[in-house]
């Protein structure tokens, strides 16, 4: 009996130190878990030819075109569609926006009655940040949301799409809209206080949609241009120091080599209005289209348009060791659907 009681006794021992040696192994899995870190800067309304390196007539963007002097400049990237939140449906889903019934922008029930469109993007839809999380990234939106919008009280949070956390604008009225230009500094913040684990950030920048909120700073550096042209370029200028405030951070936290940053954008560039102020109800009153002089880089159409320059898009990617430098492809044909896949592949999910 008691040779029995050992046998026994030693076998629980056994059992217990397997599975304490498979925790240790969880643990250490989780520690040296090396996948990359992914941050997608999501552009609103941001021409083809609003970058240095494609041509802008007076806008300045140094820290892209040093974005792209150390990636990729993808120059046959399109949407797919010339419009906001289907494109932006594209991005989270990989699928064609119709295939969830968004053919246009969110907007009121009303209006979605009449175009046969849901008042939100279904949560039950293949979700690019749900994936990501369920394989142990860290998730986050920050910035523009237009999944739904301010004019619906009942839609669902970011955070049933899969985010640990978020901020944004353009949410459902009965949740808190963030200041609008606090995309990059709440994305710094994030990849600060995640730096140990892979994470996933979308940051969706307001710039260049209306209202705009040029920076006296940003202003006096373009006060040599006509009025237009000024505003355009202190907004362009603003988000593009934030760009490389990230960059640096990235630096500083020695995650450089880890992380995969693409900038990209939802369509082409607004089209020149009249309205020098107007009143938006999510992020407030601001300069109106008026101000919206951005370029296409040559390319016929603006946003709205099926023609390329409502739907080809700057498409930068960078990646230090593992993606080339200085590499300018004018080839590849690219779109938003392709980003789901692969960012998955990426984070071996």
């Amino acid at each position: 009996m008691k040779i029995g009681i050992k046998l026994l006794l030693f076998s629980t021992l056994m059992i217990l130190s397997c599975g304490e040696k498979q925790e240790a192994k969880k643990e250490i899995a989780v520690e040296q878990d090396t996948r990359p870190n992914v941050i997608f800067i999501f552009a609103d309304d941001w021409g083809y030819g609003d970058l240095g390196i494609h041509g802008s007539t007076f806008c300045e963007t140094p820290n892209l075109d040093k974005m792209a002097a150390e990636g990729i400049d993808f120059q046959n990237f399109s949407v797919v569609n010339p419009v906001c939140s289907p494109s932006r449906v594209a991005v989270m889903t990989g699928q064609f926006p119709a295939r969830q019934s968004v053919h246009g922008h969110f907007a009121s029930v009303e209006s979605h009655i009449k175009r046969g469109m849901p008042d939100w993007l279904n949560t039950e839809a293949p979700l690019l940040p749900k994936m990501l999380k369920e394989s142990g990234y860290a998730t986050a939106h920050f910035g523009k949301w237009h999944l739904s919008n301010t004019h619906v009280q009942d839609a669902p949070s970011p955070l049933e799409y899969g985010y640990d956390e978020y901020g944004a604008f353009n949410l459902p009225s009965d949740l808190h809209q963030m200041q609008a230009d606090s995309t990059l500094y709440k994305t710094i913040d994030f990849v600060k206080r995640n730096k140990n684990k892979p994470f996933f950030v979308n940051a969706w920048i307001h710039a260049t949609h209306t209202p705009h909120y040029p920076k006296e700073k940003y202003m006096q550096q373009f006060a040599h241009l006509k009025e237009q042209q000024q505003v355009y370029a202190a907004v362009i200028a603003e988000y593009d120091a934030r760009i490389g405030e990230l960059f640096q951070t990235l630096k500083n936290l020695d995650l450089d080599e880890n992380t995969l940053v693409v900038f990209s954008s939802d369509n082409g560039p607004e089209i020149t209005g009249e309205k020098k102020i107007i009143e938006d109800n999510s992020t407030g009153p601001g300069m109106g289209t008026y101000y919206s002089v951005g370029e296409t880089g040559g390319l016929k159409g603006r946003k709205r348009s099926l023609f390329a320059g409502g739907v080809r898009i700057p498409f930068l990617v960078r990646w230090p060791g593992k993606t080339p430098s200085g590499v300018v492809d004018k080839t590849t044909e690219l779109a938003t659907v392709d980003l789901l896949p692969t960012f998955l592949e990426l984070a071996n999910t």
